[in-house]
């Protein structure tokens, strides 16, 4: 599983246009004031995303270099996480992950979402309960 984050805390200027194409006919990005109202102030991580499913595209280093190639404008199947592709300063986020081994990455997952959850009372900015990751 994998984390995005931020390293610093001030407030964020948000891109009327994320740098992310369109997939599947789908605009990724949104207004900025919704992107403000998700805004979780004070919290460093601005995503939680894990590597699943069969064959390569379960691997680590693939989900994240697709996360990735999707936020430099390529179309790729990953519409997680999009909400960062409209941050100014997108391309200084970093990257960080835990190898789960034989657990379940989802159980870590979730596991990690509750802790920010019980901390700061919402979900990640780029988490997004309702959507389906490819």
């Amino acid at each position: 599983m994998y984390a995005l984050f931020r390293e610093s805390v001030a407030p964020p200027e948000f891109m009327a246009r994320s740098s992310a194409p369109q997939f599947r006919g789908e605009n990724p990005s949104v207004a900025p004031a919704e992107l403000n109202e998700r805004w979780v102030s004070g919290a460093q991580i601005l995503y939680f995303g894990r590597a699943r499913g069969p064959g390569v595209r379960s691997l680590l280093k693939q989900r994240v270099k697709r996360f990735l190639r999707f936020g430099h404008g390529r179309v790729v199947a990953h519409w997680g996480g999009r909400f960062v592709w409209q941050l100014r300063d997108a391309s200084a986020l970093r990257v960080a992950w835990k190898i789960t081994g034989d657990q379940d990455p989802m159980r870590t997952e979730g596991r990690l979402q509750k802790r920010f959850l019980e901390r700061y009372g919402r979900p990640p900015f780029a988490n997004v309960e309702e959507e389906t990751e490819e």
